[in-house]
């Protein structure tokens, strides 16, 4: 009786001093990855891989809700192969936002997780052209920036109390922007779909802290 009166006790010491209770902090970071090859006849045709991390630190104004603002910093490079040339475009961003980030605990180590964000991205880079055909090669840098925003959608398990690993599954997201060409008038950019404004998929380590923890 002592034993199982024990267990009772902790389990609702857990439940009532969650790492998700109002008044804790959490402090994430997180990273994404991301590798698209187009291959249609044998030879690549155009290949894109894209790194992203984003750490961010958010306030828990209610239970299993969390207000925060996040750093997101990308680096993206597409390479695609023309009968007469060679085409690499290399950009590298930077990016502010804020977001909310809803739990939904299903016990003590895992919960299902919904959110929203927005934010500004600026970046800069450059498009190399290779011509085969006399080995010349053209170099236009321009810039970008854009905002946009998304509705995210995945889960937590938190192995060890204050430390969790956090998954962004799938997402619902648009993207307005501009980008400035060295050589030519701006180029106004839209998207909208799945998994715009964000990963395709990202895992965060997030580790909470505050005055609702013991």
């Amino acid at each position: 009786m002592v034993a199982l009166s024990t267990l009772t006790v902790n389990a609702q010491r857990k439940k009532t001093k969650a790492n998700t209770s109002q008044g804790n902090w959490a402090l994430r970071l997180g990273a994404g990855y991301n590798s698209n090859t187009v291959d249609p006849t044998g030879v690549p045709v155009t290949k894109s891989t894209s790194t992203n991390f984003t750490p961010s630190v958010g306030y828990f104004v209610s239970d299993n809700l969390e207000i925060g603002l996040k750093l997101d910093v990308n680096s993206t490079k597409v390479n695609s192969t023309l009968n007469d040339s060679t085409i690499e475009n290399k950009n590298n961003s930077v990016g502010f936002g804020i977001y909310g980030l809803k739990y939904f605990p299903v016990n003590n180590w895992f919960a299902f997780t919904g959110g929203v964000e927005l934010g500004l991205t600026n970046g800069t880079g450059n498009l190399q052209t290779i011509y085969k055909s006399n080995s010349s090669t053209k170099i236009v840098g321009y810039a970008t920036n854009s905002f946009g925003g998304a509705a995210n959608f995945g889960m937590a398990f938190t192995p060890v109390n204050r430390l969790a690993i956090q998954a962004n599954i799938i997402g619902l997201g648009a993207v307005s922007g501009t980008i400035n060409k060295e050589d030519g008038p701006d180029v106004n950019t839209s998207d909208f779909g799945l998994n715009v404004y964000r990963a395709g998929a990202s895992v965060s380590l997030v580790w909470y802290f505050g005055s609702g923890l013991e």
